[in-house]
């Protein structure tokens, strides 16, 4: 009797735990997960900061709250970093959820270089987003002349290859 039920339990225990379970994997860049570059993104060395800037886009999609955040930074080096990172991503995701609202959100930050980022996005982006046409010619009337300036060549650009 004791050989039976413990035969009973072995065997639903077995069956219940199932297959092992694999870990979930984090996807990492040079052996280092996102979270590692996003704190880079926020480091004061410029540099650091900046190198930061240039692999976030390697993360895809993953990597778009950690950039939209890094957009509202006091610091001007991250913004500016952040807006560099999301540019990036529009070339190599251009149809990834959120790419295209936070590029039109990003056109009404207060730094003039988020802008010209965003812009140059938008303008550079295949296939190009229906919303690219009206925003590039709101930022014909940019305070910035950087940004008015790659508006117009942006704006003459659409719809080509």
């Amino acid at each position: 009797m004791r050989a039976v039920l413990a035969m009973i339990v072995l065997t639903a225990g077995c069956a219940s735990a199932g297959p092992p379970r694999e870990k979930p994997r984090i996807p990492l860049y040079d052996g280092k997960p996102l979270a590692y570059y996003v704190r880079q993104l926020h480091d004061l060395d410029h540099e650091r900061s900046q190198a930061a800037g240039r692999v976030l886009s390697s993360f895809g999609k993953a990597a778009l709250p950690s950039i939209a955040e890094a957009l509202k930074a006091d610091e001007t080096h991250v913004r500016e970093n952040a807006a560099y990172a999301l540019y990036d991503l529009a070339h190599l995701s251009p149809l990834a959820d959120g790419v295209v609202p936070l590029l039109l959100e990003s056109l009404a930050n207060d730094r003039p270089m988020v802008r010209w980022w965003s812009v140059g996005a938008l303008g550079e982006m295949r296939p190009t987003p229906p919303e690219a046409k009206e925003a590039l010619e709101r930022m014909l009337s940019d305070p910035d002349e950087k940004v008015r300036e790659s508006a117009k060549k942006d704006l003459a650009g659409l719809g080509k290859p």
